[in-house]
């Protein structure tokens, strides 16, 4: 998916076998750059913020 999202394929390896935990690559510029919210949200991901809005009474 990272090479479907236009990153090169040797920095995709290298991400992908990395052994570092998934938090710690969570704000990785390589994850920044390919997948951001408008990305996620069109994957179906869900945002706090949206949601407060949508259950929040004013």
């Amino acid at each position: 998916m990272l090479k479907h999202y236009g990153i090169d394929e040797r920095k995709v390896k290298k991400y992908a076998n990395t052994r570092k935990g998934y938090w710690r690559i969570s704000n990785t510029p390589i994850l920044s750059r390919s997948l951001d919210n408008q990305t996620l949200k069109e994957l179906g991901y869900l945002f706090f913020v949206d949601y407060y809005r949508q259950v929040s009474v004013n």
